[in-house]
């Protein structure tokens, strides 16, 4: 065996090494990433900002997600509470909501759920004695003219 054949097989013993060193990393990182995205901090995480845009709330069980191009994601026993003065005590109940959201679009901040299933649901909606519904709480922002758009006079003026 020459020495260029000792340095060769030297060589492919070095990329072997590190090659199966990234496939253990990748494997090692993804597992965590999978145990981080249902673990309990994620979920008090999911609650407390559906809690905060909804001003009301809100209760998951357990979240579950299967990841993939377009993920699958579950949420168990989901509640969201009704207003103080509302009659029943949540506004939203259901046992189960499934839905598939895909990856790609989101980073360009395209949120697309191809499916939507809720299992179980129980919606309630109350109403003030103004009319208010408790769906309805917050004013819609008014829409704002911007200047390039503005009506002008149609009148001309003299030369």
């Amino acid at each position: 065996m020459g020495r260029r054949a000792i340095e060769m097989r030297r060589a492919l013993k070095i990329l072997a090494w590190t090659f199966g060193g990234l496939v253990l990393l990748i494997i090692a990182a993804g597992g965590f990433v999978y145990v981080f995205a249902t673990s309990d901090y994620v979920r008090a995480q999911i609650e407390n900002h559906a809690s905060a845009i909804a001003g009301r709330a809100t209760k998951i069980a357990r979240v579950r997600i299967d990841w993939g191009w377009t993920a699958h994601v579950s949420l168990e026993d989901v509640q969201v509470s009704n207003a103080d003065w509302g009659k029943a005590d949540h506004m939203l109940k259901a046992k189960l909501i499934d839905f598939d959201i895909r990856l790609w679009p989101l980073l360009g901040g395209h949120l697309v759920l191809p499916q939507l299933t809720m299992k179980s649901p129980s919606f309630f909606s109350s109403a003030t004695t103004r009319g208010i519904s408790t769906g309805a709480r917050r004013k819609a922002p008014s829409p704002r003219r911007s200047p390039s758009r503005s009506p002008r006079s149609s009148a001309r003026k003299p030369r």
